[in-house]
């Protein structure tokens, strides 16, 4: 589907559109907790690598298409950021591409490749809230599905050069430059402990938890920080020009609450933060423990090792813990992108 054409049609509905779709069942289901953001976030001590995404200057209601060359059968059309400044609009897409939560679960329907670049800024205005987590959830869970399959398609690679006791020079180059994105000491490289920590690390993170934390930290998408930063998950930075400063916090506090280009660079950031932080070790060490297991991730299970994301410690975990279950949120885990669509050479 042509995603511009997509919009384009969206825009004839009209600001009435949400009316129609007040009696969604969905909705009424997901009326449950809020949790207010944290006040304190622990941060890899090396911070990750900044994700490059080239952007053009759009129109509101535009979109854009990032575009991955491959061999001689032409273009995938491999990630695309839309925006779309109302969510009105943005429902109505949704529910046009037929993308509600009760799909998008193990063996259902795949998650479209719909990837929005910015939370609507009347999202906060909506009276339901159950309309605003609908509309919360399905923004951020394609960019998590994303974010999570690129680092397992890199464990994939990983795993087996972890096992056969010989490295090809191409294999050592690539494992140095794995073990530089994830914060990796440069000292004891390829090493059989090091590769062992490597493993830990390239993982991907339950989508339940990340969710939860997304709406715990940003109000479901409506704080501050969320709507002028794009950031999601409460992350500090210690340089004013690359963060938004808190209201009410004291003067010699020098910290600012991280803003980023996108939302997808939010996620990507949070994901990198707790496989690469040394106050996360636990729960890499968990997480482990579900794949020596074959057990599916658990994010009720593994939200017991965030106890350093929140000074609350404990009561955030019961928070995070009860987001998950009454947004009913473990039946994301087996949510799955849609396949890449192909693009015809031009030419």
């Amino acid at each position: 589907m042509d995603l511009k054409r997509f919009f384009s049609e969206i825009d004839r509905f009209g600001r009435n559109a949400l009316a129609c779709l007040g009696s969604m069942v969905l909705m009424m289901q997901l009326v449950g907790l809020f949790v207010p953001p944290s006040s304190v976030r622990m941060m890899a001590l090396k911070p990750a690598p900044v994700m490059s995404v080239p952007r053009a200057t759009l129109p509101p209601g535009g979109f854009e298409d990032l575009y991955r060359q491959i061999a001689p059968g032409g273009l995938v059309r491999e990630f695309e950021l839309v925006s779309v400044p109302s969510s009105d609009r943005l429902l109505t897409g949704f529910n046009q591409l037929g993308f509600t939560l009760e799909t998008t679960g193990l063996a259902s329907k795949p998650v479209p490749r719909l990837f929005i670049a910015k939370v609507p800024s009347d999202l906060g205005a909506l009276r339901s809230v159950g309309a605003r987590k609908s509309i919360f959830i399905r923004v951020v869970l394609p960019l998590i599905l994303r974010q999570n399959a690129r680092i397992l398609q890199d464990r994939a690679r990983l795993i087996p050069m972890t096992e056969t006791g010989t490295l090809t020079g191409d294999e050592k180059v690539w494992l140095r430059e794995l073990g530089h994105r994830f914060a990796m000491p440069e000292e004891g490289a390829l090493r059989p402990d090091w590769l062992a920590e490597l493993v830990l690390r390239v993982d991907s993170v339950p989508v339940a938890l990340a969710v939860a934390q997304a709406a715990a930290e940003s109000g479901w998408g409506t704080s501050r920080f969320a709507r002028r930063g794009n950031a999601l998950f409460g992350e500090r930075t210690w340089m004013p020009s690359a963060g938004l400063r808190p209201d009410g916090i004291a003067e010699d506090e020098k910290f600012s609450v991280r803003r980023y280009g996108t939302l997808a660079h939010s996620i990507r950031s949070y994901v990198m933060n707790l496989n690469t932080s040394p106050h996360y070790r636990e729960f890499r060490v968990s997480r482990a423990g579900y794949r020596r297991r074959d057990e599916p991730l658990s994010g009720t299970g593994l939200a017991a090792y965030l106890t350093a994301y929140s000074e609350r410690g404990e009561a955030y975990v019961d928070d995070l813990r009860q987001i998950i279950r009454v947004n009913r949120l473990e039946a994301l885990e087996g949510a799955r992108l849609g396949p890449i669509r192909m693009e015809p050479k031009v030419g």
